[in-house]
Order: C-alpha cells, then sequence, then structure tokens
C-alpha cells in the first residue's frame, strides 16, 4: 500500500479541524500507530510535521510498535521513483506499506543507524544524512571528511578541485598505526567505515533545539542539543558531533585498538554506553568537543566476540549482553541468541534462558529492548533481528 506525501484536505464542508485544541489533537494523534498517524496529515494540513510548533513536535517520535523497514532490492535498477521509495512493514496490523523519501535516492543510500524514528544514511559519496522516513525531513551531518582517519584526495590542488577519494589512515587512540593508510572512491567508504551511529534524542523536538541543556536531555555541558554518536571501521572507534551545530566529527581519544573495539552503543541518563567486543561497558560522558570514559563493567571474556549487544529493559531496569548463536562458524548464519543479564556489582554477567513479556529488536538500529503488556502487537520471548554483518 502506497503511503505518498499527504494531500492538502478538500474544503472544509462545516468544522474548521485547526480550530480543535493542541492538547486535546496530540492526545489522539499519539494513540495512533504510524500508517494511520500519517494519513491524518490529509484532514488538516496544520497537523502535518511543516506546519507544527516545536512545543509540538513529540507527537511523531512518541512510542509507537516499531516498524522494519527495508528497500526493495530491485529498486536502484528499475530507475525513476522506485529508486525513492522503501517499504515499512507495519507490525501493528502486518501490512507493508510504501514511502516516498526525498533525495539523494533511498535506494542509493547504506542505512547505518536508526534511532528515535531517525535513520542515518550514507549517500553516495558517502556523506551522513538523517532522514526522518514519517515527516520526509533531513538533516545533513558533518562531512565525513572531517573524521580523524580520513582525508580527502582532490583532483586538483586546493579545495575547489573534484572529490576523487580519500586516504584513511588507521591508528588508534594510542597513535598505533597497524596497517598502512589506504585509498578508497567515495562510494567505497561508507562500506568500510560505517558500523552503527545512534542519536542522543530526537533532533526536531524542542528540547534538542534549546541551548544550555547539554547532552540533549538536560546534560551538563552546557551546549544542549542532539548528539550524534558513529562507531566507525578504524578498530571500531567512536566519535560524536551534535546534529546542526558542529561542522566537524569529534574523536573520542580515550579509546584504543586494545582496549574497545566497540560493537554497540546506547543512550541513556544523559550519557552513552558503548559495549565492547570483550564484554566490558563503557560510559561516555560528553563535555563540549571532549568525552570523557567510565568503565561500568569490566571486560569479562578472555576472547573476542564477533558481534555484541546490550539492553535495557524497561520494566526491571536490568542490562542484557546478546550475542548471535551461529549455525557454523564459516556461513555465520544465525540460529539463535545467547543472553545475558549484567550484574555490575559483582561486574560479571550471569545466563537467562527466557525473555519473559519482553520483545528485542537488533540490527543496524539502536538495541531496542519492549514489553508486549505496553506493545501487543510484539510477540513476547522473540528477538526481531536484521542481518547486520559486517562480512
Amino acid at each position: 500500500m502506497e503511503l505518498p506525501p499527504p494531500p492538502p484536505p478538500p474544503p472544509a464542508a462545516g468544522r474548521d479541524w485547526s480550530d480543535l485544541l493542541a492538547d486535546m489533537v496530540d492526545t489522539v494523534l499519539c494513540k495512533l500507530e504510524l500508517p494511520d498517524f500519517i494519513r491524518t496529515a490529509a484532514v488538516c494540513t496544520c497537523w502535518r510535521a511543516p506546519a507544527l510548533d516545536l512545543r509540538r513536535r513529540g507527537v511523531y517520535s512518541f512510542p509507537r510498535t516499531p516498524c522494519l523497514l527495508y528497500i526493495p532490492a530491485a529498486a536502484a535498477a528499475n530507475g525513476g521513483s522506485s529508486t525513492r521509495s522503501a517499504e515499512l512493514y507495519c507490525l501493528a496490523d502486518e501490512r507493508p506499506y510504501t514511502v516516498t523519501l526525498p533525495d539523494p535516492p533511498i535506494a542509493e543510500r547504506s542505512i547505518v543507524g536508526s534511532s528515535h524514528g531517525w535513520l542515518v544514511t550514507a549517500d553516495a559519496r558517502s556523506e551522513l544524512h538523517l532522514l526522518n522516513p514519517a515527516t520526509r525531513e533531513q538533516i545533513e551531518l558533518p562531512p565525513i571528511a572531517t573524521l580523524e582517519q580520513v582525508r580527502p584526495i582532490l583532483e586538483a590542488a586546493g579545495d575547489g578541485g573534484d572529490l576523487r577519494g580519500y586516504e584513511v589512515s588507521f591508528y588508534d587512540g594510542d597513535m598505533r598505526e597497524y596497517r598502512a593508510p589506504g585509498i578508497y572512491r567515495p562510494d567505497e567508504l561508507c562500506d568500510l567505515l560505517n558500523i552503527k551511529a545512534i542519536l542522543s534524542c530526537d533532533p526536531s523536538s524542542s528540547s534538542s533545539r534549546r541551548r544550555g541543556g547539554g547532552g540533549g536531555e538536560g546534560g551538563e555541558d552546557g551546549c544542549g542539543g542532539c548528539i550524534v554518536l558513529l562507531i566507525y571501521h578504524v578498530y571500531q572507534q567512536p566519535s560524536f558531533a551534535r546534529v546542526g551545530d558542529d561542522k566537524q566529527w569529534h574523536w573520542i581519544t580515550t579509546s584504543s585498538y586494545y582496549w574497545s573495539p566497540y560493537s554497540d552503543i546506547a543512550y541513556r541518563d544523559g550519557a552513552f554506553y558503548a559495549m565492547n567486543l570483550l564484554g566490558g561497558i563503557h560510559r561516555y560522558d560528553i563535555h563540549h568537543s571532549r568525552a570523557t570514559r567510565t568503565v561500568v563493567l569490566t571486560d569479562t571474556l578472555g576472547y573476542t566476540l564477533h558481534h555484541a549487544y546490550m539492553a535495557w529493559t524497561p520494566s526491571s531496569g536490568d542490562v542484557w549482553r546478546l550475542t548471535h548463536l551461529p549455525e557454523d562458524e564459516e556461513e555465520l548464519r544465525t540460529v539463535g541468541f545467547h543472553v545475558y543479564k549484567v550484574d555490575f556489582d559483582s561486574q560479571d554477567v550471569v545466563p537467562i534462558d527466557s525473555l519473559g513479556d519482553e520483545a528485542l529488536f537488533i540490527g543496524h538500529n539502536g538495541t531496542l529492548c519492549l514489553s508486549t503488556k505496553d506493545y501487543p502487537a510484539l510477540l513476547p520471548n522473540h528477538v526481531y533481528f536484521t542481518d547486520d554483518d559486517e562480512y
């Protein structure tokens, strides 16, 4: 089913819908699942995202049953509008919907993250954009060439030459270089670099736009705004940028190749948490252009995991660590998951054999754990996952 941009409403035969009390409208809109929510904009143009004042933009990021987004394999080959179309599979009504998204064409992008209803995408030149598939809003992130280990290669001398490619150096926070620099075409860089990105908050919300709040949700750095944290494949190190404010990525130099090739990240209580492949969890507090690290869980493994995730449970506030259970080590086909509860007091993990009423979402998205009591369309004790393996 196609979900095109909502058309303007027909001439009102009676009531002017724009006169309804905003708080009452918001109460209704927040209870609708995504497809019905998008359709409401055909009733009144003032209910569309661009028309809503900043205080009311939260209705677009209000928690709803997740949708699974995918790009049809034939989209890029078909040309025309199909390169701008993606499929949203709504788990609430078990139906697919087609959404048309703005340029650059979604079929030419890689999706490297998702949180708060926004996608983090890399275009054909490996530049990163935030994209909201419900509102079709789009925000450019700082140039990829401002990452610490990336340098642009231009056709001619100076800044005015055409971009020919990038030189990537492979050193970590200890300034140790483990391999020689490599040269990559603009369209190759995103496949090399980007592993996962998440946001501290919804960048369109009023709280993310204020100044003086810090960390996106009342932190202490005195800057405010939404922060995006990126894990990239120079030894899976992190960098961050403030959406709309920064002109560059800030390298978090407290990490090193031996300390922390990171696998998953989350934002909670005003800070970012990163899980490394040795099972440790590090908290990062952002202060202006710097980050400070606190080890909240020491490495629990004497070997490196292939991939790991972490999730906070909504019912108890426990932290779970998850790893794929492959069919065999060569094909890397997932047939299940190992799940462990993190015990911060003992600095260890304990295996669990059931998720109870919880459901997990794992992939390029920010890892989600949701209660099926709050989201009855989801299956309890189930993991919804996508193939996000770099290989």
